[in-house]
């Protein structure tokens, strides 16, 4: 079995909610892991960073899977001499967690193991076999063979963070790739908590040979993921979703990737809703004019119309004059009148036309606004 230091890779104990590692020499250090399901980042980040603070935990991480975006996976890391010093402060963050918020779950026996080992692509680990294979990772689990590559995600290359992780993710499913998000938290000598990250892709072809950096770094116009080739006695840093590249920065730089995307609108009132919009445009460099409340032109080759209510004379007309012209995008804020426009014949099956209510707006990438126009250049 593959070993790294003191401890063996699948040498642990499942005890209700914690999963247990014991070294495996005269230092009695002990790891656990406890892992949380959530809804959102919010409030539980902040309640795992004031505890990382506090050194009453080690480090935490959230994964996030491809194609199951929505399911948010906290893992904690505590470690100890005492395992009763562990159990001690598992059960302090529990009845913090359950005390501040009802959106959690934490797992146990039988579900946290198959969560934990879910990287293996299987959950029996009997026949598991670990090899390196190039600068890929070759699991073999009974007659299961996968390929896993690992990237470091260059996150001080991100202009807006705010709709990063969704867009990513929605992208690389548009790829057809599969993989995990990884986002580490640990506090630093200095007292600041830093943010590790990086991408790992899995494959069940061994001869998967996709270039997914060059595609994902082409689309953002970005050096976003680089490649890198894991050693096999790194292994355990995945398996523990611990950092794995050196591409560590300060948290606080990355406030906002983990900001909700419904906190940056207020789509009940479109002149706030108008300015929001348009300070996310800038941020991401795109050019816009203003031509009234209700319309803006993007980059030369997109019209955007929002309201809160549904007009359908406008858009009629709207659609008459510029559907040749220009690829439209119409927003209706509020879901009834949305739903209303829905119901207007055959709109909803345009070529050229967008029709959004308040949730496919805070899944738009802003950089399909520039595609479009090079697309149509």
């Amino acid at each position: 079995m593959v070993k790294k230091g003191k401890f063996k890779l699948l040498s642990y104990v499942i005890e209700d909610q914690l999963i247990f590692y014991k070294s495996l020499n005269k230092n009695i250090k002990i790891l656990a892991f406890s892992i949380i399901e959530a809804e959102s980042f919010i409030p539980l980040l902040q309640i795992l960073l004031d505890f990382l603070k506090k050194r009453m935990i080690k480090y935490f991480s959230i994964q996030l899977k491809v194609h199951d975006k929505n399911k948010k996976l906290f893992l904690i890391n505590f470690e100890d001499v005492n395992k009763n010093e562990i159990i001690k402060l598992f059960n302090i963050t529990n009845y913090k967690i359950n005390s501040e918020t009802t959106q959690v779950t934490f797992l146990n026996n039988e579900n946290l193991e198959q969560i934990f080992l879910n990287i293996f692509n299987k959950k029996n680990t009997s026949n598991l076999s670990i090899s390196e294979s190039r600068e890929s990772i070759l699991i073999k689990n009974h007659k299961l063979s996968t390929l896993y590559n690992f990237y470091a995600l260059n996150l001080n290359q991100i202009h807006i963070k705010s709709s990063f992780i969704h867009s990513f993710l929605d992208l690389a499913g548009s790829f057809n790739i599969n993989g995990y998000l990884i986002f580490n938290f640990k506090p630093g000598l200095d007292d600041n908590i830093y943010l590790a990250s990086y991408f790992v892709e899995f494959s069940n072809r061994l001869d998967y040979n996709e270039k997914t950096d060059q595609k994902i770094n082409d689309f953002y116009d970005l050096e976003l993921l680089t490649k890198q080739k894991m050693e096999l006695n790194r292994f355990f840093n995945f398996l523990w979703r611990f950092d794995i590249f050196s591409n560590t920065i300060l948290y606080k730089e990355c406030l906002e990737l983990f900001k909700e995307s419904s906190e940056q609108y207020e789509f009940h009132d479109l002149i706030k809703f108008n300015s929001q919009f348009e300070t996310n445009l800038q941020k991401q460099n795109l050019k816009f004019k203003r031509l009234n409340p209700n319309l803006l032109f993007i980059e030369q080759g997109v019209l955007f119309y929002s309201s809160t209510f549904l007009d359908s004379k406008v858009i009629l007309k709207i659609l008459k004059r510029y559907y040749s012209k220009f690829r439209i995008f119409i927003l209706i804020l509020v879901e009834r009148e949305y739903e209303k426009l829905l119901k207007i014949n055959k709109i909803d099956i345009l070529n050229n036309v967008e029709v959004l209510n308040s949730n496919k707006f805070l899944k738009l990438d802003f950089q399909v606004f520039k595609n479009l126009c090079l697309k149509n250049a």
